[in-house]
């Protein structure tokens, strides 16, 4: 039975404390609306039910209005997150390009530096994992690596320019779990847990039967802002 997209290091983080870090500062989301479907979401997701937070944030999106920007942005980004949480890799990565479009004409105020990181960094997960997936499938190199590096450019140019030695650090960490998936043999690859919606139904190409070598994820937000209302621990 495929596991769920987050394997045993996000499985490990106390999602509940995190949470409750984030929702200590609601005056910073100026929508009452928006702020309680934030906090009903992150309720849900504590107890791993993300359709009905998915469900909850996609009703709110439908009625904030559209000129409250800043808050559709934090919207549409949870949602991603969440979507990528059930491993659900297209869902995420459709709704991640639909946000790149609206930061392309979101001012500073609508979408700081802090929040452009994290949709960055959200993206990089979303290639991390799409490449995994591809690999696992048994796609060639030329399909899969093209994700995977630009997953790898958004790692280092995070780890580059991150505010805190933890940001660095994590980003540093992902970065290397990126190198070492372009480089991993494709039968210890088989044998690696992987994203809960994968097509292939554990009946991929060549299925090895040897001890897979440890292959880490990227890391959950490590400095993250206030600014991003984590629903997910992503």
């Amino acid at each position: 039975m495929l596991r769920n997209l987050l394997l045993a290091a996000w499985l490990m983080t106390p999602i509940g404390g995190y949470l409750c870090q984030q929702y200590a500062a609601p005056e910073l989301i100026k929508s009452n609306q928006a702020s309680a479907a934030f906090s009903q979401a992150s309720m849900l997701t504590q107890q791993e039910d993300w359709e009905s937070a998915v469900a909850v944030l996609l009703e709110t999106q439908a009625l904030v209005p559209e000129k409250d920007v800043r808050t559709q942005n934090q919207l549409k980004l949870e949602i991603a997150k969440l979507y990528l949480r059930q491993g659900m890799l297209d869902d995420a990565r459709d709704a991640l390009v639909n946000l790149g479009d609206k930061l392309a004409t979101s001012t500073s105020e609508q979408a700081p530096d802090q929040f452009r990181r994290e949709y960055q960094r959200v993206m990089a997960n979303t290639d991390f994992y799409t490449a995994w997936q591809l690999r696992v499938q048994g796609e060639v190199r030329d399909t899969w690596e093209p994700v995977l590096d630009g997953a790898r450019q958004s790692f280092r140019q995070l780890a580059e320019t991150a505010n805190t030695d933890a940001e660095r650090t994590s980003r540093a960490e992902d970065n290397e779990s990126a190198i070492r998936l372009a480089f991993l043999d494709d039968e210890d690859l088989i044998g690696t847990p992987f994203p809960k919606k994968c097509q292939c139904k554990s009946k991929c190409k060549n299925p090895s039967k040897k001890k897979p070598k440890k292959l880490e994820e990227p890391k959950d937000s490590a400095g993250q802002g206030e600014d991003d209302p984590d629903t997910t621990g992503t």
